[in-house]
């Protein structure tokens, strides 16, 4: 996801944030099951299985999904080249609703116009990240926070600790009363898509998932938290949790949080349950390559406009992954770049050729990313 990729300024404005980010990243890091109900039973799984071989730790999170569910369900989506939500998602849950005989919800009904309301204001791009800045708190935090934000001018202060950082991210972006009365609007129909349906079919998909994001995890802490853990320590990436979520698409999004903090990073890529365990690893590594991907590109001619910049921005990270395990991991370098071309044939330089002409750079660039990632000591 190209936009807020470091700290949390909204676009064309900066945030002046009073609640100290330590405390809510050292929440999300240190509580058991993330301080969350909902989650116990499907991240107990990943924590216990989490070696001392990396800070990373693999989880659910129900109100990053409550949120994508929404977003996903509205159709919305961003300036660059790749789906920042599952296509087929959408109908998928509406057979799940169909089954549950809750449809159509109350969200539903009115999902149509709050795709085109968010879609007229650029400022609504932030709510691509919203549920990053509430990561270590709950759903219903999250959604009393936003309400506080829709119904009063300026910063919140009487919110929960743990959702009072999110909710001074979305107050400074989200500011004038016409956005505030989107932003109200939203919540309250969240809140009852959860409350009427979305929280039932949660709990019963990530009870289900559980053994298979213990294998994640386990992926992640054998086979590639030792070797890119050079390239980790260069970008202040040490530690974090990333985070699956079903509605998600191939565009995943990443929160660095503060420079200071190596350990406060927030990485989300979506989630097929029917993937393999490395799936949602080598979606995770493009993603991790964004800090590269852009202290690169501050030294390239800028962009014509921003859809051409997020274009850019997206490939290149695609193609840095590649490279990326190229230095580091070249054994997990062919399942990358097949996992990114998927119709491809399995020969290995058919699978290359077919990469390289998806998820082209120019010359310059990909020589810059090249170099870069060789002047990290490391394999």
């Amino acid at each position: 996801m190209n936009i807020q990729r470091r700290r949390l300024d909204a676009p064309g404005r900066a945030l002046s944030l009073a609640v100290s980010t330590a405390l809510v990243f050292s929440s999300l890091l240190t509580a058991p099951a993330f301080g969350q109900s909902e989650t116990s039973e499907a991240n107990s799984a990943s924590a216990t299985n989490a070696a001392s071989a990396t800070n990373w730790r693999v989880i659910v999170l129900p109100q990053v999904d409550l949120w994508y569910h929404g977003l996903a369900t509205a159709g919305l989506q961003g300036l660059g080249p790749y789906d920042l939500y599952e296509p087929g998602y959408a109908a998928r849950l509406n057979v799940s609703k169909a089954e549950a005989q809750t449809a159509p919800t109350a969200f539903d009904d009115r999902v149509a116009g709050f795709g085109s309301a968010l879609a007229r204001d650029p400022a609504f791009e932030v709510f691509h990240f919203v549920p990053l800045y509430f990561a270590s708190s709950a759903v219903e935090p999250m959604l009393g926070a936003l309400e506080v934000v829709g119904a009063a001018e300026g910063a919140p202060a009487a919110v929960d600790v743990l959702a009072r950082f999110g909710a001074n991210a979305v107050a400074g972006t989200i500011s004038r009363p016409d956005q505030r009365a989107v932003l109200t609007d939203w919540t309250s129909a969240l809140r009852a898509e959860w409350d009427g349906f979305f929280a039932d079919y949660w709990r019963e998909l990530a009870v289900r998932n559980a053994s298979h994001l213990q294998s994640i995890q386990a992926e992640w802490n054998d086979q590639f938290a030792p070797h890119l853990a050079a390239y980790l320590k260069e970008y202040r990436l040490d530690g974090g949790v990333l985070v699956l979520s079903d509605p998600v698409g191939p565009e995943g999004r990443i929160f660095e949080g503060v420079p200071g903090n190596r350990s406060d990073n927030i990485v989300v890529v979506g989630f097929d349950e029917d993937a393999g365990p490395r799936a949602p690893l080598y979606a995770a590594v493009r993603e991790l390559c964004f800090p590269l991907v852009r202290e690169v590109l501050a030294g390239q001619p800028v962009a014509a406009n921003r859809a051409s910049s997020a274009s850019r921005s997206s490939t290149a990270a695609v193609r840095c992954g590649a490279y990326l395990l190229d230095r580091f991991a070249p054994e997990l370098a062919p399942g990358y770049r097949s996992s990114f071309t998927r119709n491809a044939s399995g020969d290995p330089a058919q699978v290359t050729a077919a990469f390289d002409r998806k998820y082209a750079t120019d010359a310059a660039l990909d020589a810059a990313m090249q170099n870069r990632l060789g002047a990290i000591p490391g394999r």
